[in-house]
């Protein structure tokens, strides 16, 4: 029977998997955990299961993308999947699997329109000279997201000192 691999980074690969049982599915890996490879996935409506490694090295986690419930879930080495009822599971009718599992879930996109996002036009008419003449050093805006570790640390920054010269400005870079 045909099996998928996904490899750590999610790419998957068709196998021929000849016999069934933990050692032969160990075998067929090219990246593993630590420990013993057990069940780790299992879809029922697709009736897909997936066996790999819970446990193992930071270096070796798997970095596919699964749909809820295994969406916070860590896997170690490479991901084995094949269908219950022993039928073929491609890497075609993974990737079929995959669009379908996925459906429903948002992307993010072009089309996005909570974005607060300055314009095309808004970032051409940017100037540094602008944000000199500011001179605010409000970040308020930025209080979830700063690059400062503390509120001392964001207190002495001194804008006053920011000095934006011609060499700043973004026709230089194109």
């Amino acid at each position: 029977m045909k099996i998928t691999i996904l490899s750590l980074g999610g790419k998957p690969r068709t196998e021929t998997l000849e016999e069934l049982n933990k050692s032969y599915l160990t075998s067929l890996v090219k990246k593993k955990g630590d420990g013993k490879i057990t069940r780790i996935i299992e879809y029922p409506e697709y009736d897909i299961v997936g066996y790999g490694w819970d446990e193992g090295k930071h270096s070796n986690i798997n970095k596919v993308e699964l749909a809820p419930p295994y969406d916070k879930e860590f896997f170690y080495g490479e991901i084995i999947l094949f269908k219950k009822n022993r039928t073929d599971f491609t890497k075609t009718d993974y990737k079929k699997f995959y669009e379908d599992i996925h459906q429903g879930f948002e992307t993010l996109g072009e089309e996005d329109t909570d974005a607060s996002y300055n314009t095309e036009e808004e970032d051409l008419d940017w100037k540094p000279e602008d944000f000199v003449e500011n001179k605010s050093c409000d970040y308020s805006d930025y209080n979830e997201y700063s690059y400062y570790t503390s509120e001392e640390e964001k207190e002495s920054v001194d804008c006053e000192s920011w000095n934006f010269n011609q060499s700043d400005t973004e026709e230089e870079y194109i």
